[in-house]
């Protein structure tokens, strides 16, 4: 979502990674694990450190 108002592309919100952990875990390699779990309008974003 496009926020003209502030020039902000996306609203992030930041959210508890153990919230997400089951939705990405088949995405990580062994080893690597969350850092921190934001969510937008309609999905998250889960940066993550290996």
């Amino acid at each position: 979502m496009i926020d003209f108002s502030n020039g902000s592309v996306f609203k992030l919100s930041q959210c508890n990674p153990q919230d997400v952990s089951g939705d990405v875990a088949p995405l990580l390699i062994p080893g690597e694990q969350l850092y921190s779990a934001f969510t937008t309008v309609r999905a998250s974003s889960s940066p993550t450190s290996g």
